[in-house]
């Protein structure tokens, strides 16, 4: 979190965006290639989500999220305020077939999503990268691992 957090505000000053925004992506490249994204937790979604009204288990969960690898930052964090006391009302958005915010984080099923699928920009060179504009929600949130 710490690494990407930086180069997102270091990429935010002039003429830095080409040279920092690969570090601050979701596969970030350089000095923050080894800082982890969190998963979901299935286990969390069953003993948090399970007693609320409309609960609905995932199909297969674990294989969800193994062919999701970037692809459920809104359920991840939806979750994790839902595992917070009397904040069950976030559990739909952490579902399968997520409402509200989550509606549009269209989930594979067994196939890991591939990066090209998501939002891309063209830097200077021409190159495309990928946006890393949810980075800083995502540190602010906590969907980013610290401690890697």
């Amino acid at each position: 979190m710490v690494c990407r957090a930086y180069h997102l505000g270091v990429a935010a000053t002039a003429n830095n965006a080409e040279t920092h925004c690969p570090h601050a992506a979701q596969d970030a490249t350089g000095p923050c290639a080894t800082e982890t994204l969190k998963s979901f937790n299935c286990s969390l979604y069953a003993s948090t989500c399970s007693e609320t009204v409309g609960y609905k288990a995932y199909a297969d969960c674990s294989a969800t999220v193994a062919a999701n690898p970037l692809g459920m930052v809104c359920r991840t964090y939806h979750l994790g305020v839902a595992a917070k006391p009397g904040n069950a009302m976030h559990c739909p958005n952490a579902a399968e077939n997520a409402i509200g915010p989550c509606a549009a984080e269209v989930l594979s099923v067994g196939v890991p999503t591939s990066t090209t699928s998501r939002p891309t920009a063209t830097m200077a060179s021409g190159e495309s990268r990928l946006i890393p504009g949810m980075m800083m929600l995502l540190s602010v949130r906590g969907l980013i691992n610290a401690n890697n």
